[in-house]
């Protein structure tokens, strides 16, 4: 029973680890988008762009 305990705790604490990863990954990507959609919203020249 404590080995079972520890293996489902083991378990639940990658499964923890992994969502707050793809958390911060999800708030970078959405920091991300806003800010090269302000940047197109200036209206950049093909010259800036590349």
């Amino acid at each position: 029973s404590t080995i079972m305990t520890a293996f489902v705790r083991q378990g639940q604490h990658k499964l923890c680890a992994e969502f707050e990863r793809k958390k911060l990954i999800l708030q970078f990507d959405a920091i991300d988008h806003r800010l090269i959609k302000t940047f197109y919203d200036l209206n950049p020249t093909d010259d800036q762009v590349s």
